[in-house]
């Protein structure tokens, strides 16, 4: 297969990893629910479609683009997800319910102090101490380690 073959055969698949990124489904919802708001707003017998079109594709445009940097932002912590709870590599780590349990366990200092995904990674280092995968030892080497490069 030639070079050029192959990039006009992934074209489309790319595409739709593009299209996937804006997440349409969820999106939907929410270009319906600005479509039902304007429906319920709109005064008077003269209810303006141009107006409606713009609104709706505004909205489209942004939450998509919202949904691709949502994706952007969270990477580290669903790679960590994947790796951790067994959906790549058949090794679960953790569960969903061992994640939950410790974000809740957090004392009210830290859980009121943390952002959201630092709640996970300190759910997720306390859980792999507990697991006996990595001591509290360990942890602080790596840490500190990352620190060092600067991550």
């Amino acid at each position: 297969m030639t070079p050029q073959a192959v990039a006009v055969n992934a074209a489309p698949a790319r595409s739709a990893d593009f299209l996937a990124l804006t997440k349409p489904r969820l999106n939907l919802l929410v270009i319906a629910t600005a479509a039902a708001g304007y429906y319920l707003g709109a005064t008077g017998e003269r209810f303006d479609y141009l107006v409606l079109l713009h609104t709706l594709m505004g909205t489209a445009l942004v939450a998509g683009g919202s949904a691709a940097f949502n994706q952007l932002v969270e990477r580290r912590v669903d790679a960590l997800m994947v790796l951790c709870s067994g959906v790549r590599g058949n090794k679960r780590l953790m569960t969903v319910d061992e994640l939950r349990k410790n974000i809740e366990a957090l004392p009210p200092g830290a859980y009121d102090g943390l952002a959201y995904y630092e709640k996970w990674v300190q759910s997720l280092a306390q859980t792999l101490i507990q697991r006996g995968i990595l001591s509290s030892a360990e942890l602080a080497q790596r840490m500190a380690e990352v620190e060092r490069r600067g991550g």
